[in-house]
């Protein structure tokens, strides 16, 4: 058994030697977390129950050796018993597998509820049946990898709202939603609601369902159209905001760098150096030094 991450997938499954797991994000209907080993064993062993949810395994790192795998009680025939880049698991399939379990064997997993990819599709303009997903051993499709690869550079200082915009393309791109450039507006009241909320809020966890509501658009209609207005992710907007509420807090003195950092909402105070040096070009001690000099 694994310690609980809040994934129920995850946590159901019976794992012969556990693996490690690191980056969790646990939001209501949706889960992403990184899984590893710490090379202690040569091989693992997965015995995984009929999903709940949908699940989005991509293997990030070189899986090496031989590997054994059942999906619903089907042998995968991959070519050279070679794990495949990826497997889209739907919910109510069962799964078994076996390999080596080497340090560069590293998984990034997106799981999310049926309720949620079906709310996605409608969201989005498609019917609900799009959201009845396929079991699919292996995917050649760069925006995805794209995508997953973007997750888990930022590894744990990963934040709701940009996991979870990173959850909504994701689930667009597994329903095959046509690439039809679209331009959808908001209208400057709702802007200004939204905006108004990631400034109140800069120092919690905002997500981009917070974001929607404020704005009363749906998750979807938001990201995109908020984008188009801002020439900003909603991600990339707050973090800027918290970038600037740092600079006020460096200038007024008498807060560590650790302390404005949790005063900001960094999760910690490297989180905040990377954050920062990536909206300023410099980090956030040579910056305060500089004003102060």
């Amino acid at each position: 058994m694994t310690a609980a991450t809040g994934v129920p997938n995850f946590d159901r499954a019976d794992w012969r030697q556990a693996p490690m797991v690191r980056d969790v994000l646990g939001l209501a209907e949706v889960g992403v977390l990184r899984q590893t080993f710490d090379g202690s064993f040569p091989n693992f062993e997965v015995r995984v129950p009929a999903l709940e949810w949908h699940v989005l395994v991509w293997v990030l790192g070189q899986a090496p050796g031989r590997y054994e795998s059942r999906l619903d009680g089907r042998p995968d025939a991959a070519a050279g018993h070679r794990l495949r880049n990826a497997y889209l698991l739907p919910a109510g399939l069962d799964s078994l597998w076996r390999g080596p379990a080497a340090r560069q064997h590293e998984c990034l997993h997106f799981h999310f509820s049926p309720g949620w990819l079906r709310a996605v599709a409608e969201e989005s303009g498609m019917r609900p049946s799009a959201a009845d997903l396929p079991l699919c051993a292996g995917l050649d499709d760069p925006a995805l990898d794209g995508l997953v690869r973007a997750l888990a550079c930022a590894g744990e200082a990963t934040s709701a709202v940009y996991a979870e915009h990173w959850a909504v393309l994701a689930a667009l791109r597994l329903l095959r939603l046509p690439d039809v450039p679209q331009r959808l507006s908001i209208a400057p009241w709702r802007l200004a609601r939204s905006l108004a909320l990631a400034e109140a809020r800069l120092a919690e966890d905002v997500s981009l369902s917070d974001l929607a509501e404020a704005a009363g658009l749906s998750r979807f209609h938001f990201a995109r159209a908020f984008r188009a207005a801002t020439g900003q992710t909603p991600h990339a907007h707050l973090r800027r905001l918290r970038c600037e509420r740092a600079k006020s807090l460096m200038e007024a003195g008498g807060m560590t760098l650790a302390e404005v950092a949790l005063a900001c909402g960094f999760a910690h105070q490297a989180h905040f150096t990377t954050a920062f040096r990536n909206v300023t070009g410099t980090t956030p001690g040579r910056w305060r030094q500089e004003r102060l000099s």
